[in-house]
């Protein structure tokens, strides 16, 4: 009796974890998921067929700069930009309004991070 319980326990478990699996609520842009995306900064994410990934962002960011890190692999230490820096600055960019696609990158790194005022709204991770 006490092994069927223990089996049927251990069952319902495999079953609820493989569902969980398979329900990945991560959402998908082109070869990219988003590990983490804040939707009150990001209003959302599109890669064109060059990997350009282009955001859409909220429109009181217009006055703030972003940061962006690289690395090749989840919580792997940061690799330098093509400046020769850890952190590639996009200026404020008065662009960013309400419907805009604006801030491209294209990297090859297969992890981005974008930063806002020292809080991380965005991680992206190259799938393929």
């Amino acid at each position: 009796m006490r092994f069927r319980l223990h089996l049927l326990v251990l069952s319902l478990f495999a079953g609820g974890l493989l569902t969980a699996l398979a329900d990945d609520p991560r959402p998908r842009f082109g070869p990219y998921e988003a590990i983490r995306i804040d939707p009150e900064i990001v209003q959302g994410v599109r890669v064109d067929e060059e990997r350009r990934i282009f955001l859409l962002l909220a429109p009181h960011t217009a006055g703030d700069e972003l940061r962006l890190k690289i690395s090749s692999a989840q919580g792997a230490g940061y690799r330098q930009w093509f400046t020769g820096e850890y952190e590639f600055v996009a200026p404020p960019n008065p662009d960013r309004a309400e419907g805009k696609w604006t801030d491209w990158i294209r990297t090859e790194s297969p992890y981005i991070e974008y930063w806002h005022r020292g809080k991380l709204f965005l991680h992206l991770r190259r799938m393929e």
